[in-house]
């Protein structure tokens, strides 16, 4: 209740995002997201533990999507993705296919959320493995309207770009 109390107070902006622990910010992700995912998705766990060979292992956020049958595994980097971000993933991916799901279940989808995301290394670092890991870059904080007109109107020009190379 107390994180829910200090999110509404200090929403997520920049000047204070840099005074936050990755902690904090899962603390504040699930309270947000648990709110905005959407329907189906079921809180199972923050921090949730797992064991190989005595070692210890922890991902950020797990849900389980009622309606994709399938546990959603998030991880929150609060720094640049690395490959072995990614090979952690996967390990967390076939941790939960072999150990948590049940009958009936669909393969578990693993999101990595970053500060940036370098396509290349991620293209590389995910060469032939599970289709069901992504990679994607979050913001701490809604652009104001320039930028946000800005952004949009790039992305509308390189899309007529492409339409019309392809022509």
């Amino acid at each position: 209740m107390m994180m829910r109390a200090f999110c509404l107070a200090f929403p997520k902006v920049q000047t204070l995002s840099r005074l936050l622990s990755g902690s904090h910010y899962v603390e504040l992700l699930s309270i947000d997201d648990t709110l905005e995912l959407g329907k189906g998705f079921t809180f199972v766990g923050r921090q949730y533990r797992i064991t190989l060979n005595n070692t210890h292992y922890r991902v950020d956020l797990v849900f389980y999507h009622r309606i994709l049958r399938c546990f959603v595994l998030i991880d929150l980097k609060i720094n640049d993705v690395e490959h072995h971000d990614i090979g952690q993933m996967n390990m967390y991916l076939g941790y939960f296919a072999t150990e948590e799901n049940s009958e009936g279940d669909n393969p578990p989808i693993g999101i990595i959320l970053t500060r940036n995301k370098d396509e290349l290394l991620v293209e590389y670092a995910t060469y032939q493995m599970n289709s069901q890991l992504f990679v994607q870059k979050y913001q701490l904080y809604l652009p104001d309207r320039e930028e946000l007109r800005r952004e949009l109107e790039l992305t509308l020009q390189l899309a007529e770009d492409r339409a019309s190379e392809e022509n």
